[in-house]
């Protein structure tokens, strides 16, 4: 998370809940989340079949770097409510490339936006687990510094965000 206004930033795309409402934040999409593996890591410790079951598995959570706090991972139960699982005995991370690069490296289990992921599961580098288990979407913003005047760029680029199709 950064300031937009000291860091000199046009803009940030930022993912879940907002609690700044200092800065104008356009939805851009409600992004599904995955749960996954290496081949490798799951060849070692083997399959997840429930979620009672993660607790006894290597998990890598993110962990937000403003806050500090475990990102928990969300999951829809049989009535449609979100149950969460934290494990704080986990690898902790605060960066997505961190996340995901353990994931590769067979390190644990994580959870992240399925846009993300995409390229490693289609070539098979990564597993879907727990795909008989819902998780709920998350919203992705772009968010930029209340302005009267917007730079021509910037304007170029949220339009351009806009008419992308996130959930291809």
């Amino acid at each position: 998370m950064s300031n937009l206004v000291n860091d000199g930033l046009d803009c940030t795309i930022r993912l879940g809940e907002l609690a700044d409402a200092s800065y104008i934040a356009c939805r851009l999409a409600n992004v599904a989340m995955q749960t996954c593996a290496s081949p490798n890591y799951l060849a070692l410790h083997g399959m997840p079949e429930t979620l009672a079951d993660l607790a006894q598995h290597h998990v890598v959570h993110y962990v937000s770097g403003q806050q500090g706090k475990i990102m928990p991972w969300k999951f829809l139960g049989q009535s449609e409510e979100v149950e969460q699982f934290k494990n704080t005995h986990a690898t902790q991370v605060n960066d997505s490339n961190a996340l995901l690069f353990t994931a590769l490296s067979g390190l644990g289990i994580v959870q992240m936006p399925d846009l993300l992921l995409r390229p490693y599961l289609a070539r098979g580098e990564l597993v879907p687990i727990l795909t008989e288990v819902q998780t709920p979407t998350r919203p992705l913003w772009i968010i930029y510094p209340q302005r009267q005047f917007i730079p021509k760029r910037l304007a170029v680029f949220i339009e351009w965000l806009m008419a992308l199709e996130w959930n291809e």
